[in-house]
């Protein structure tokens, strides 16, 4: 299936952005990126301005983390722990998938998401959207007579230093790799 232009254009400037910034991010960047012949006015049939495909691309990408977080399912009841660990860990290991795929959205918002007040709910609320601490995980802390929003909280924050310490050593830290992190952070959790 064909990509549209609008929907070009919201692929090449999320890029842009992330890599460049968005005062680094010229319209005439983004035409060239997209393909469109730069002064041809074709942006401009898409976007008002730079500031609008900014909020554009920055809308789409929250809906794909907003549908994601409604599509999380809750906890079943406890049957054992061992499943209930097993469990844990594949949502640790779904976050550091999802924040992987959210990459570029993540490194917009931390460069300039202050720039735009319109978005300043979003932003308050970014620790929910990227990484939803699922229900099981809550519940397996509150089963091991933890202190769940702490744990929660915990385990949201090592998700995120994982995340971006492998974005900043080029690799997993320590050679750890995202399964055995996920092992690990939900064993500390369920015991």
């Amino acid at each position: 299936m064909a990509v549209g232009t609008r929907d070009r254009v919201l692929d090449v400037s999320l890029r842009l952005f992330a890599t460049n910034g968005f005062a680094g991010t010229s319209v005439s960047q983004i035409e060239a990126a997209a393909g469109l012949a730069s002064g041809s006015g074709s942006f401009y049939r898409h976007f008002r301005s730079k500031e609008e495909v900014f909020l554009a691309v920055v809308g789409r990408e929250l809906d794909l983390v907003r549908a994601r977080e409604d599509g999380l399912a809750a906890a079943p009841d406890d049957d054992g722990a061992l499943a209930r660990r097993e469990r844990v860990r594949d949502q640790i290991a779904d976050n550091q998938r999802f924040l992987r795929e959210r990459a570029l959205l993540i490194a917009v918002l931390m460069r300039d998401g202050g720039r735009f007040p319109a978005l300043a709910e979003d932003f308050g609320k970014l620790h929910e959207l990227i990484v939803t601490v699922p229900d099981e995980i809550s519940e397996a802390a509150r089963l091991a007579g933890r202190d769940a929003a702490a744990t929660a909280t915990v385990v949201l924050s090592a998700s995120l230093g994982y995340h971006f310490m492998t974005a900043f050593v080029g690799g997993p830290p320590a050679d750890v790799d995202p399964e055995r992190f996920a092992d690990a952070l939900a064993a500390m959790v369920t015991t």
